[in-house]
Order: structure tokens, then sequence, then C-alpha cells
């Protein structure tokens, strides 16, 4: 294993990049904007009232989407800042709540960290070491642009996404380098903070390793039963009931028929069938032809199907056996994390972070290839992948406000385009499979 000094020539672009964040972290925590932690801190406020924590009212608006687990691990922060005390308006949300912005501010520095440790996840992964300085520079720009805006997205609204990814490519590295117990805890805690971790688990199963899959479903049933202790066994089934049916990718609540939901930006394979195949009512004609709403739900099912389907693409052994490398692995799991926003429901602009090892596997093999002098990767599959990625970058990254304004923005969230960036993304994803070893 190598280790590049800290203090390394090398490591100025993360060091730029976390000054960077540092700063917009503070300005993110102290704005006037609501952000989704103190949805979080106001939800943590509900349960310490008796409410259930997935019915309306919602603070600002704005859907309570993660677990009773976690509700009830920001409780101790919820009292320290009087959240369970509510001002309602006329539409009877609560608007006027104490805001944590010293808890978002931790939360936020937190995410750096989370940040520099998926990246050297990443580095160890592939051994940079062969890279020079300036291939190294391209490796992390590159990379960089493809997920600059989900990444601004998950600052300002202080979101979990990026712990979310650390963990689950932490505990990989963990589980497969022979520390199963602890790599099956973090995994464990990830599906019971926000279930879209769970989509590992199946990869367990098929990659045999059967004692991490069953230290991760012990430990997460004892997560998952452990507020019944503080809010009682009733409550506590009650919740969980409620969030499974929310966040149940083939439940009924996966499509929206509200136009005000529909507005607010949801991303991922239903908004993009409710969108082609159901009549929104807004005043942007986003759909091909109404089929309404119980047609498109099964369209939007066999979709997904799709996408799971092609997990075996990228699978390239027999079940029950190990990967052929570890760069193998890593590029099953990125394929796996990144269709994760696409198949769960209600997911956001920010859930897109989970494209991101995907795009450092896609670039680390085109730089790769390119200094091998195509030894790969045909010279006509290569610029054909660049083509590709540039395409992924226009719609996903291109598509935001900095470059097309508030007005087209709007557009780009209508016709979703950010989830034909994701699902454009496996294409070049595919087609590095051959890559050096």
């Amino acid at each position: 294993m190598f280790k590049r000094p800290v203090f390394s020539k090398r490591n100025i672009p993360l060091y730029i990049l976390g000054i960077g964040l540092l700063v917009f972290s503070v300005t993110c925590a102290f704005r006037t904007a609501q952000s989704d932690f103190n949805v979080h801190l106001h939800t943590a406020g509900k349960m310490t009232e008796g409410l259930n924590l997935y019915e309306k009212p919602f603070m600002d608006g704005s859907q309570y989407y993660y677990s009773p687990f976690f509700a009830l691990a920001l409780t101790p922060f919820a009292y320290a800042g009087n959240y369970g005390q509510y001002v309602y308006n006329n539409n009877n949300i609560p608007i006027l709540v104490q805001k944590g912005q010293w808890v978002e501010l931790f939360w936020l520095f937190f995410n750096i960290f989370f940040l520099y440790r998926i990246w050297k996840i990443m580095e160890k992964t592939f051994d940079v070491r062969l890279f020079s300085n300036r291939q190294y520079l391209w490796l992390f720009l590159f990379t960089l642009a493809f997920i600059a805006r989900p990444l601004e997205y998950n600052f300002k609204q202080v979101q979990m996404t990026i712990f979310l990814l650390w963990a689950s490519l932490e505990s990989m590295q963990l589980i497969f380098s022979e520390r199963k117990m602890a790599g099956a805890a973090l995994l464990a805690l990830a599906i019971n903070i926000k279930i879209l971790p769970v989509l590992l688990l199946p990869y367990l199963l098929y990659r045999g390793e059967f004692k991490a899959l069953g230290y991760t479903i012990v430990i997460g049933a004892m997560l998952i039963f452990s507020p019944a202790l503080f809010i009682g066994w009733e409550y506590n089934m009650q919740l969980h009931a409620s969030w499974f049916q929310l966040m149940n990718p083939v439940g009924k609540l996966n499509i929206s028929t509200d136009h005000e939901e529909f507005f607010y930006g949801y991303h991922g394979i239903a908004a993009l069938v409710q969108s082609l195949f159901t009549n929104t009512n807004i005043d942007i004609r986003t759909h091909v032809v109404d089929l309404g709403y119980e047609k498109a739900i099964w369209i939007a099912h066999s979709i997904r199907l799709v996408l799971v389907g092609i997990t075996f693409y990228f699978l390239r052994t027999w079940p029950f056996k190990a990967a052929h490398s570890v760069r193998q692995r890593f590029h099953e799991v990125a394929y796996i994390l990144l269709i994760t926003p696409l198949l769960f429901p209600h997911q956001q602009k920010y859930a897109f972070f989970y494209m991101l090892p995907a795009c450092f596997f896609i670039v680390h093999t085109l730089i790769n290839n390119k200094a091998s002098r195509f030894q790969f990767i045909t010279r006509r599959k290569h610029h054909a992948i660049i083509v590709l990625m540039v395409l992924v970058f226009l719609l996903t990254t291109g598509t935001s406000d900095l470059f097309l304004g508030k007005e087209l923005n709007y557009v780009t969230q209508y016709l979703k385009l950010i989830t034909y960036g994701g699902l454009l993304a496996i294409v070049p994803l595919m087609m590095v499979r051959h890559k050096p070893t």
C-alpha cells in the first residue's frame, strides 16, 4: 500500500477544494433559508410529541424521508434548539422554527472529511502512483466537474448523501479487507438512516459474503427495533410502516399525482415516467402521451427491472465467487451506486452525487488508456466515450441555473434532464468494462 505525504504538492487540489468548502459551509449554515437538516431536527421534535413523522403538517412543506432511528438520534439537538415548539401559518404549516446553525455547520465540516475519505478510498483502489502530477490533476478536475452540481446542492441543503456514499464505499472496503463486522455495522447504520444503501445487500449475497451479509442484517434489525426502547413498540412499528410505504419503490406512492410535488424537481425513473406518460397539468407540456397513473407505474417498474438486469453485465463471475480484481469489484459497486438515485422514488438533484464513483472510474480509465496509447480501448471507442461523457456533463451539470438562468433551469427540471444524464452515464461505464487491471 502506498502512502503519499499528507502535505505533498500533489494534494494541492484537495487543499483548495477543502478550503473552499469550509468557507462555503459557513455561508450555507448561516444563511436565512431553511435547510433540509432543519427539517430533520423539526421531525425529531415531532417524535418527542408522539406524532407520525411522515404525515402532514411538514415543516415548510418538506416531507421527511429518513428513518425513525435517525430522528431519534437527533432528538437531543431538537431539544437544544427548541424544535418541539412550532408557529403555524394559515395553511397549518410550521414556518417559524429556531434554526440550528451550529449543528448544520458541524455536519458540513464532517461532510468535508467524508469527501476526503471518499477520494482516498478511490485513490487506494486505483493506485494513482502511476499517474504524473498533470494526469492526477486532470483526474481530480474532470471528476469534480461531473459531480460539482450535486456537491453544491448537498452543501446548500445540508444533506446526508455525502455521508451515505462514504459509508457505502467504506463499508465495502472494510468487508472485502476481512474487517467484516466493522463494515457490516457501518452499512447497517447507513441503511437505517436512509434506505438507499440497501442495494448493496444483494451484491454481498452475489459475491458470497454471507458472514458480512448476516452481520448487516442482524445489526440492522437491532437498529430498527432500538427506538422502541425509548418511544415504545407500537409507536416504533407505526413509524417504520409509514417509512416503508413512503420509500417502497414498487408502492403506489412512488409516482406523484401532486402538481406541487412535481414542481419541486423530483428526479429518477418514477419522475421521468410521470413527465413522459402522465398529464402533469403544468404550463410546459412534457408528456408524450397520457397513459394514466396505473400504466405509468408499470412502465416505471419495467424500466427499473431493466436497470437491475444490466447489473449482470458488470458481474463477470458466477454467483458466490469473488470478483477477479479489486478494480472489477469497484466497477460493479460503481454501477449499483449509479442506478441508486434512478431506482428509488422522490430523489432530488443532490442524490446524483452517487455518480461520483462511476465518473471517477471512467475518467481514470480514459487517462490511463491515452497514456498507454490506446492499448486497452481502441481510439474510436475512447473518443466515443469522451463524447458521451460530455453529453452527461451537459445534462447534469450544464443544466444548472449558473449556465442557463433560473427560467431555463425550471424547464430542465420539468424535462428531468438530470435523470437522462444519469441513464446516459451507464453506457460509458459499460464501455470501460474491459479495463486495465
